[in-house]
């Protein structure tokens, strides 16, 4: 598939380039400030002291599962078990949790929430006052149980169907429609296209408690888990609380494997028309799946040098399209280009056009116009100047902010390395690994992986349209024609303008 191939061309430009301050095939450089390890039962553990805000801390308990997880009988109960773990654990009985939480000055939502994911769960106290150790020891507690010793009691699991069903009756507007549409488009024949997350209502009323128990019991477990603490505390005190506590869990016997999602090609186009009477805006999705860098890459200098490729392209196709739309001719309202991450093992280069209704074929036309240029001709050395310039006061600003950032800054670089294997680096090295690569990127590097993110397989394209009277929205018919029609078409170049003109005369300012 097209990773592979991607990569081997990397290679190759890594080869024929040569990166004297940047080995692609080292690990990259984790932030020492970080105190990492793993117990002998499998938990991963990331713990660091900072002190902004002062006399605070994130605590997470993370579980690298989700609804993609689920067998049948337990459709939803992801989500369901979420809710169970403030409905009554070992240490913390019915609500003890929160009232716990809530008698050191900490709200249920603001400080203490979880979210269920498809394919990962976590849970936090965010911002807890750590003004006596008792405090630290309680939240390592809390966390404790989540990871063990949910109650899960019967009782607790029926008073919550009501709770939940709500819920699913408050989400059920048009955007939780476009995303059920979004996600058989872009995971179709694959196990995420009918992961619904919250379930269907007729499980959610007679699910049995020992499907949700069962989940609970196959999945929590230390091998999948991680505990992140991110604050004001004594970093070294706080691994040794953790070993104490957590070392005390059992390694799994027999643990079931997770399976990773395997997401199928497609020859031809995956066309979706969605319309719905709640939408008030109209725009087309499309997309190039491929595989996702394997995680075993993921930490070396390689994922890095990808990851800068894919940020400088996705730059220059934006401030094309960004030009376009400011035309007062512009055959669309509005457009944007990336690449981004669909689940742990499928990446898309995606790009999304909005315009005014009714005017679905001419916008897509000029969209898709501006993808098959750029694989006819590329980049200009123009273009690729400014994009690295812009990027790389990105990482210029993070360097001059690192000395300010919160707590909640920390956490997510570590969420990604647990869950997706990608290195938490210190801004600094950022910086000078950003340095390094972009030195040595220029119009003829960067054209030669162009065919590697545009691709003429995998393609899948997403209508998002209102229905109200008198609008004609397109057939897929008609949106494949674009396609067809544009690669058979005449693209002249873009011609770069450049002047040395003063923006203006400082003589005539008053």
């Amino acid at each position: 598939m097209r990773r592979k191939l991607f990569l081997s061309v990397v290679l190759s430009l890594v080869a024929l380039i040569g990166f004297a301050q940047v080995n692609p095939q080292a690990p990259l450089e984790l932030d020492k400030k970080v105190l990492y390890g793993k117990l002998d039962n499998g938990l991963t553990y990331y713990v660091m002291h900072n002190e902004k805000p002062a006399q605070r801390a994130d605590f997470y308990i993370v579980t690298n599962v989700g609804a993609v997880q689920e067998t049948p009988d337990q459709d939803g109960l992801a989500h369901f078990l979420e809710h169970m773990c403030f409905n009554g654990t070992k240490h913390f009985p019915g609500k003890g949790i929160i009232s716990y939480m809530e008698s050191i000055g900490c709200a249920f939502g603001a400080n203490i929430n979880a979210g269920t994911g498809y394919e990962m769960t976590s849970y936090m106290l965010n911002n807890v006052p750590v003004t006596r150790e008792g405090i630290i020891d309680s939240s390592l507690l809390i966390l404790f149980d989540w990871s063990a010793f949910v109650t899960n009691d019967p009782a607790e699991i029926d008073a919550e169907r009501g709770v939940i069903l709500e819920e699913k009756r408050t989400r059920d507007g048009y955007q939780w429609r476009q995303q059920v549409a979004l996600m058989k488009t872009l995971f179709k024949g694959s196990a995420l296209e009918n992961v619904s997350l919250i379930g269907s209502e007729e499980n959610l009323k007679n699910f049995k408690p020992e499907s949700l128990v069962n989940f609970y019991k196959t999945w929590y477990r230390p091998d999948m888990q991680s505990i992140i603490v991110v604050g004001d505390v004594d970093a070294e005190a706080v691994v040794g609380k953790i070993k104490d506590l957590f070392g005390q869990l059992p390694k799994a016997e027999n643990p079931k494997a997770k399976q990773p999602v395997v997401v199928p090609e497609n020859a031809t186009p995956i066309v979706t028309i969605f319309t719905d009477k709640e939408n008030n805006s109209t725009g087309v999705m499309f997309a190039a799946k491929s595989p996702a860098i394997p995680m075993q890459y993921r930490g070396l200098g390689l994922a890095m040098l990808n990851g800068l490729m894919e940020n400088l392209v996705s730059n220059m196709v934006n401030e094309r399209l960004s030009d376009i739309a400011r035309k007062a001719d512009a055959p669309f309202l509005g457009a944007s280009f990336g690449v981004s991450k669909l689940c742990n093992t499928c990446e898309a280069t995606a790009g999304n056009v909005e315009f005014k209704d009714g005017d679905a074929v001419n916008a897509f036309t000029a969209f898709v116009t501006e993808i098959e240029k750029l694989k006819r001709y590329g980049f200009t050395e123009g273009e690729v100047t400014r994009a690295k310039d812009n990027l790389l006061q990105h990482y210029e600003k993070a360097v001059e902010g690192a000395s300010s950032r919160k707590n909640a800054d920390f956490v997510r670089p570590l969420l990604n390395n647990f869950f997706f294997n990608e290195p938490y680096m210190t801004p600094e090295m950022e910086l000078q690994l950003a340095q390094a690569l972009c030195s040595q990127m220029n119009a003829k590097v960067l054209n030669q992986i162009i065919p590697m993110f545009l691709q003429e397989t995998n393609i899948l394209i997403l209508y998002n349209g209102p229905e109200k009277e008198g609008l004609v929205n397109p057939t897929k018919e008609e949106l494949l024609q674009v396609l067809a029609a544009v690669k058979n078409s005449e693209i002249a170049a873009n011609v770069e303008e450049s002047t040395n003109e003063p923006l203006l005369d400082a003589s005539k300012l008053k």
